[in-house]
């Protein structure tokens, strides 16, 4: 007979074998686990499981009570991830903490306190720290540990085993740099400090059961296993030999360790040494895996206008659909969920689509009928990667670049397939003449400046036209053929900064029009009007009759003189500066600006506005006389003309819809995120790892992802065995866009005391940083540190009722402190503040200028403190504020700790390594030296292992030039670099490693899974 459960498991389609159950806890014979964000409770022996969440956000981390009674997790109810408890055996879950930041459950003290992590009190939530909550809520409880990530508290409670640092966390398999993991053990008796035994390996999430310590280490086997270090004896044994998979996110209740490895959930006794699967039977709706019909006008992402802009082919969430402009109704092109299509272009007789699919598992070109019906591949070159193309004006030829940067030109009737160039960085940046016998393009030089050539297609041959001597960086053929637009930097204006003169050149891009014919004039000449001279021409014996010469004349084509057309340039009288490309029209050209478009005309010889809207896709039909734009969420088809509404020219996309299958996406986005390493992972070799088995091996886990966070999970693990830097995976559709009431903070620190809450330091900002908004440093607001918050919008808070827990739903709002002197109501005051949503910003400030003033003290003034937070924009104007305030002390400490990387450093250490050269004496100013803002002292620079990407890069510059010691922790390890991400169709994002960074002196990578 078949058992209910066994019957509900055939009936729903459910297997025994369920995976991706995450992020386990172990109490006697019961296991918590996250599956499909929801929390669910089985029997390790298996049955079926029981769900005990349903919420559509995340619930993650759980963590029975020592008695078993409670459950402890991370959940986010109310659109931040908090703490929560629960009953064990399922019922309401109630808030417990309410701060803004995100808060990771990580267990429970013996003495029935949740422990949990987060950044609540860190400078700019740098590292999260220990707190320590009832579960009955109330004020959360600091601890004297501000890094951790893990952790576990010994049987008595006296002490804690963690790790500072969650590198556990990285898509980073065989990481060796400097977030490294290790086991911690902090004695809260006396406050001391000390570390298990370590290499180079790491080590982490530590489980203290009696005299043992349990964690996961990855120092053998090229994978991570369970490992025990015996506190008595100081000796270290490894319990598992896995070497497929890693042992990940372990827990245990100090019989048994519950944790993951290859997606299945497997328990260990501690008393036998023996493992088991646990399979329980996972029972659901799965309801984030149906089908189900969206509309999708709010998910457009690319346009292309018909050749009479009757129409626009719209792609959105991967499928294109041509709508119409006015009336008609909206085709769904492709209809095809389970594989991607995009970068459509209109054939110019308007009979088919050309478009970008990857139905055959590669990125192939499609043609399908404009009415719709079955789409034929192209028959191009297979081995050829194509990420765009486009048509030539006649449709007989297609132009295409590949992920190796290099152009082929496809003919559509004979499907032969020729080379046009390899452009280095890219092939991108090109244009067909109007009469498809010619393709402009620029390709840069050795000097990295681009330089114009031009490409005959009928005798495959390509001229050089401009020397390179300046940065040419846009062409486009006027569609009349009379120009070549050429946009190029060749205008070289000084932009001294305030504190100083510098070579720094700003606005240099300028818009020329280069005349293709010798016998063109200045088209910008004055104009003269003139009485023209009427010519009587009789046509010869036998010649063309009416318009028949016309059309002769029309064939041959535009004529281009290559001998000396790179300089007949004329420079048109507009604003280029700002210029993202540029699109020849007819007898002018259209400028793609961050803030819209404007065009030039060559007959009215002026600039206009053409759509003042930021613009995020846009294409023009083969006459350049239609345009479709896609500005925010509205899609648009108009002539192009000066002063475009968009609402007006706006296309009603309310039937952009299809049908979306979430497996068939996830099976489509991961093996895209495979090709998409594949192709532009820095090393083509992909490190000598199998990289079609690594795939293989992780596509056997999408049959069970069950929820959109499920596939990032896999697609970092597969990414991981990449062993590199800079390799992330993010975001994507879950489904529910769930409501948030964010939680405002007051900017200050508080302390209980008998009951009472009050401030134990108030955050009023720094005169040098008005971006770090104070609201209890605002004028007329005055609260002392030492009085007591007595209740907020009458609201009581004490020891039970957290500030946090009343300003949810109050951030920029003004809410009324009740404040005393004392812990009573009688002679208090009221003061109004306005609590803001992020305090770390303030935070950090009021932390730089206690370690600048702490130097300042502890040197009598004769150091200088300088922090440096990143290596973009808040990193440059950090180290410039502070160096010119105190480029005249003796010496200079650099602070680059928690440095969060950006831009490669360079200038930075060219600021610092910079050399008086000579004096200048001036009379009643006395001698200066030239320079005069150099450092000429001593110079440290302080590190450690929060510190990376740039943040490596900084202090190996800083090394190399001599300009000082490095003082502290080795750095993160990554420089193998990124430039930018591969967008996912849900949404989601994906990087890849595409660039490293190595020492010219020893051939050798810098800093890469080092530090």
């Amino acid at each position: 007979m078949v058992s209910l459960a066994l019957a509900l498991a055939l009936l729903q389609g459910d297997v025994a074998d369920a995976r991706l159950m995450r992020s386990p806890d172990i109490h006697g014979d019961r296991i918590v686990f996250t599956y499909a964000s929801d929390l669910w409770l089985a029997d390790r022996r298996g049955g079926v499981a029981r769900r005990l969440t349903s919420h559509p956000g995340m619930e993650m981390y759980a963590k029975f009570s020592p008695d078993g009674t409670k459950i402890a997790f991370t959940g986010s109810y109310e659109g931040n991830a908090d703490v929560y408890v629960m009953p064990a055996e399922g019922g309401e879950p109630q808030r417990v903490t309410f701060g803004p930041e995100g808060d990771k459950v990580l267990g429970w003290t013996p003495d029935g306190k949740i422990a949990y992590a987060s950044t609540a009190g860190s400078p700019g939530y740098v590292q999260p720290r220990l707190w320590l909550v009832s579960p009955e809520g109330g004020m959360p409880i600091p601890t004297k540990i501000y890094e951790i990530s893990d952790g576990s508290f010994s049987p008595d409670g006296k002490k804690i085993a963690y790790n500072r640092v969650s590198s556990h966390q990285f898509n980073w398999r065989r990481y060796r740099g400097g977030t490294q993991g290790r086991i911690s053990i902090w004695d809260t008796t006396n406050d001391s400090y000390t570390e298990l035994p370590s290499g180079r390996e790491n080590s982490w999430i530590p489980m203290w059961v009696g005299d043992s310590i349990y964690y996961i280490s990855d120092r053998n086997q090229n994978a991570v296993n369970l490992y025990r270090y015996d506190t008595k004896t100081r000796k270290t044994e490894q319990i598992t030999r896995y070497a497929d998979f890693d042992v990940r996110l372990p827990s245990t209740d100090g019989k048994s360790i519950v944790f993951e490895l290859g997606g299945k959930l497997m328990v260990l006794d501690l008393a036998t040494r023996k493992v088991e699967t646990v399979a329980p039977m996972v029972l659901g709706d799965k309801i984030l895996t149906r089908p189900a019909l969206r509309r999708l006008s709010d998910q457009i992402g690319e346009v292309s206008v018909s050749p009479s802009g009757a129409r626009v082919v719209v792609e959105a969430r991967g499928e294109l659909f041509s709508v119409p402009a006015k009336n008609g109704i909206t085709r769904n092109l492709t209809d095809s969920t389970g594989s991607r299509e995009g970068k459509a272009v209109w054939a110019p007789d308007g009979s088919k689509v050309y478009y970008l699919g990857d139905a055959s598992g590669e990125y192939r070109i499609y043609e399908v009928p404009q009415m719709g019906g079955e789409p034929k591949m192209l028959a191009t070159d297979p081995s050829h990667r194509i990420e765009r193309f486009t048509l030539s004006p006649n449709g007989k030829l297609l132009a295409y670049s590949t992920v190796t940067n290099d152009l082929y030109l496809f003919d559509l009737e004979k499907k032969t397939t020729e080379k046009v160039f390899n452009g280095r960085y890219s092939a991108d940046n090109y244009d067909w003449s109007p009469d498809s016998k010619w393709i402009a393009y620029i390709k840069p030089g050795d000097n990295l400046l681009g330089a114009v050539y031009l490409y005959n297609v009928e005798k495959k041959q390509s001229t050089q036209v401009t020397e390179g001597y300046y940065n040419d960086q846009g062409v486009a053929f006027d569609a009349n053929g009379q120009y070549l637009y050429l946009l190029s930097a060749r205008n070289f204006e000084l932009g001294p900064g305030d504190f100083e003169l510098s070579m720094n050149l700003v606005n240099s891009l300028k818009l020329y029009a280069m005349l293709l014919r010798k016998d063109q004039g200045n088209p910008l000449e004055p104009k003269s009007d003139e009485e023209p001279v009427q010519e009587a021409q009789k046509p010869a014996a036998g010649g063309p009759q009416q318009g028949q010469g016309q059309q002769e004349k029309k064939d041959e084509g535009i004529r281009i003189d290559l001998e000396g057309l790179g300089n007949r340039l004329v420079p048109l009288p507009v604003n280029a500066a700002d210029c993202r490309g540029i699109v020849g029209l007819q007898g002018g050209v259209l400028m793609v600006k961050p803030m819209g478009l404007q065009a030039f005309s060559m007959d009215q010889r002026r600039g206009f506005d053409v759509l003042q809207a930021p613009v995020r896709s846009l294409d023009v039909n083969p006459k350049r006389t239609k345009i479709a734009f896609l500005a925010g969420r509205t899609v648009g088809v108009s002539d192009i003309r000066e002063g475009i509404n968009p609402q007006a020219a706006a296309v009603n996309t309310g039937d952009v819809e299809a049908v979306v299958d979430p497996r068939a996406e996830w099976r489509q986005m991961y093996w895209e995120a495979w090709r998409y390493q594949r192709d532009h992972f820095y090393d083509p070799n992909m490190l000598g790892l199998d990289w079609k088995a690594i795939g293989n091996k992780y596509a056997e886990l999408l049959p069970f992802v069950a929820h959109r966070e499920d596939l990032n999970y896999v697609l970092g693990l597969m990414i991981g065995e990449l062993g590199t830097s800079h390799a992330y995976v993010g975001g994507g559709d879950r489904g529910v866009v769930l409501p948030s009431l964010p939680t405002g903070v007051l900017g200050a620190d508080f302390a209980v005391e008998n009951g009472k809450v009050k401030f134990a330091r108030v955050f009023r900002g720094v005169q040098y940083d008005d971006t770090a908004e104070a609201p209890l440093g605002a004028p007329g607001v005055e609260v002392a540190e030492g009085e007591y918050l007595l209740a907020i919008d009458g609201k009581q808070v004490d020891e039970k009722n957290p500030p946090s827990k009343w300003l949810a739903g109050k951030v920029g709002k003004p809410v009324t402190l009740t404040v005393n002197k004392e812990p009573k109501p009688e002679g208090a005051r009221k003061v109004v503040v306005k609590p803001i949503a992020d305090d770390g910003r303030l935070r950090y400030a009021q932390w730089v200028e206690d370690n600048r003033r702490k130097v300042a003290e502890m040197s009598g003034g004769r150091i200088g403190y300088i922090h440096i937070p990143n290596t973009s924009a808040e990193g440059v104007y950090g180290l410039l504020k502070g160096f010119f305030a105190q480029f005249d002390k003796d010496a200079l400490i650099l602070d680059e700790r928690f440095n969060g990387g950006g831009w490669i450093p360079t200038f930075m250490v060219e600021r610092l390594a910079q050399q008086v050269v000579a004096g200048a004496y001036a009379r009643n100013v006395g001698p200066e030296q030239i320079p005069g803002q150099v450092h000429t002292g001593p110079k440290v620079m302080l590190i450690n292992q929060y510190a990376g990407s740039g943040g490596d890069m900084l202090p190996w510059l800083f090394r190399r030039m001599n300009l000082g010691p490095l003082i502290g922790m080795r750095t993160w390890g990554g420089l193998v670099g990124i430039s930018g991400s591969a967008p996912l169709v849900d949404g989601g994002f994906l990087s890849s490693p595409s660039f490293g960074i190595f020492d010219p002196k020893t051939n050798k990578w810098i800093a890469e899974n080092t530090g």
